[in-house]
């Protein structure tokens, strides 16, 4: 091998090792990108020259070159998002999705859909999603082709206020006594606990319903309570009180199995956007 051929060999080494970090570069680049699927670079020696000697013949490389770039189709990770149309498929498999004004049919393995001012289920670049209604009594899929999916509104669902709301919760017996007062949401010394839940208003606005638990007289097992909205002081109201029995029990007066009811509806008013409810 002469000097020209052994540095030719050379640079080949570094102009296809240049190529593979190029390579794995796009695969870190893209390591949070949805759906990508990450690449590998396989080589293979140049043509070699046969050398004869008194020990018999040789062979001589002329270097490396890339010989392709195989995509990795294996499967990549699961992430959780707050989106219910961010879908992934596990195994093999595409989507399929069209533009708008073309019937070629394109694949991805992206599932980062939502659905666009026209009601269909469309991916970043706006092309439709592709599907086949499935019918749940029977578990097969519709016959035909998949066609875009859309949601026709075909009107608006009346919102509903929150009417009545189930609250369960565990009051500590051995909580200090703090005697009886007023509440103050804004000073922790004032109450022993509080335990919030979610309550909507007649638009259909979600609120923060957090009550508050006092406990006034250990020895009667008495509590006060009260209640505030989206965790606002200025929004506090008192409820009236709670007496337990010995075994931590509300009185049954009328002996139906279920507590007196000791706390009137709770009105809630000035929510901004939303009126009042009960």
């Amino acid at each position: 091998m002469g000097i020209q051929s052994a540095m030719f060999s050379g640079v080949s080494g570094l102009n296809t090792n240049s190529q593979a970090m190029s390579v794995i570069g796009n695969n870190l680049a893209n390591t949070n990108t949805i759906g990508f699927k990450g690449a590998r670079t396989v080589f293979s020696d140049l043509l070699s020259s046969t050398v004869f000697g008194s020990g018999g013949t040789a062979q001589v490389g002329r270097g490396v070159g890339l010989s392709t770039i195989d995509n990795v189709f294996s499967q990549g990770t699961f992430e959780t998002t707050s989106s219910d149309t961010d879908v992934a498929i596990e195994g093999d498999g595409f989507f399929i999705v069209k533009e708008p004004d073309n019937d070629t049919p394109l694949y991805t393995r992206a599932g980062a859909f939502r659905f666009n001012e026209d009601g269909f289920l469309v991916n970043p670049e706006g092309f439709r999603v592709q599907g086949k209604l499935f019918d749940p009594l029977t578990g097969e899929l519709a016959p035909g082709d998949p066609a875009d999916i859309q949601v026709k509104n075909t009107g608006l669902v009346e919102a509903q206020k929150t009417t009545e709301m189930t609250f369960t919760t565990n009051l500590d017996a051995s909580a200090p006594e703090l005697g009886a007062g007023a509440i103050d949401p804004a000073d922790r010394t004032t109450y022993n606990l509080q335990a919030s839940s979610q309550v909507f208003d007649t638009l259909g606005d979600p609120h923060l319903l957090s009550v508050y638990w006092r406990l006034e007289d250990a020895a009667a097992n008495q509590w006060g309570t009260g209640y505030t909205i989206d965790g606002d002081p200025a929004t506090y109201q008192a409820l009236g009180g709670l007496t337990f029995d010995a075994e931590g029990h509300l009185p049954d007066t009328d002996g139906d199995g279920k507590p007196d009811p000791v706390i009137e509806n709770i009105t809630i008013a000035d929510w901004g956007n939303g009126s009042e409810t009960n």
